[in-house]
């Protein structure tokens, strides 16, 4: 549904909210794509339950809050608090979780559950697609059921960088991999083993902004 009707009356697409969520989340049909390659290289198959048993009790029992976790937390609380669902998942009891606090994620260990038991398919084309689209409408979102449903995962000749430490491989955009290939790539071509510590941050920055460039 992301139209420019849709968007009538902003200036820009938002960057947080409803309307900015306007792409399928493609990481679930991305584990079932790797699954299929896993597949064609032959080998024992574990079952999916098996393989999402650990996330789902890290899920649900929970594990501890890191610093990061709770600096990005605060820092960021002011900007999400108000975004449906964000409170109830990230600020337990109304606050931000210390760090060393447990942290339980009921609501993805579910999810996860129900993924190991109905197929990975169910996010995109069964009972977790149907419950996620209801959501999507209620919240006026422009992801439909249609959306999900027509989502298929690719399979993409990575980008290759010739690295005086080997070649390195990473995805192809619209993933950050080129920015990665790009800056190890100027880096490479650096004397950094010569410069002091400023000469060399300042190298890898200038090199970031160069490769920021070329994504854009």
């Amino acid at each position: 549904l992301a139209s420019l009707d849709f968007y009538a009356g902003e200036s820009h697409i938002p960057h947080r909210g409803p309307k900015a969520a306007l792409t399928v989340a493609g990481t679930v049909g991305g584990w079932q794509e790797a699954l299929n390659v896993s597949a064609e290289f032959g080998g024992e198959q574990k079952p999916l339950s098996r393989l999402l048993r650990d996330a789902v009790r890290y899920a649900a029992d929970g594990f501890p809050v890191t610093a990061s976790q709770e600096a990005a937390t605060h820092s960021k609380r002011s900007e999400l608090e108000s975004i449906a669902g964000f409170a109830d998942a990230f600020l337990p009891q109304g606050e931000v979780p210390p760090c060393g606090h447990r942290f339980t994620q009921p609501k993805i260990a579910s999810t996860l559950l129900q993924l190991s038991e109905e197929g990975l398919d169910s996010f995109y084309r069964g009972n977790l697609a149907a419950s996620l689209a209801a959501d999507m409408q209620k919240l006026g979102m422009p992801v439909t059921a249609e959306d999900l449903a027509a989502y298929r995962p690719q399979r993409r000749t990575p980008l290759k960088l010739k690295h005086s430490k080997g070649e390195i491989y990473n995805l192809t955009p619209p993933t950050q991999g080129l920015v990665s290939l790009a800056i190890l790539g100027l880096t490479d071509r650096l004397n950094l083993a010569a410069m002091d510590e400023g000469a060399t941050i300042h190298s890898i920055v200038e090199a970031t902004k160069l490769a920021f460039g070329l994504r854009d």
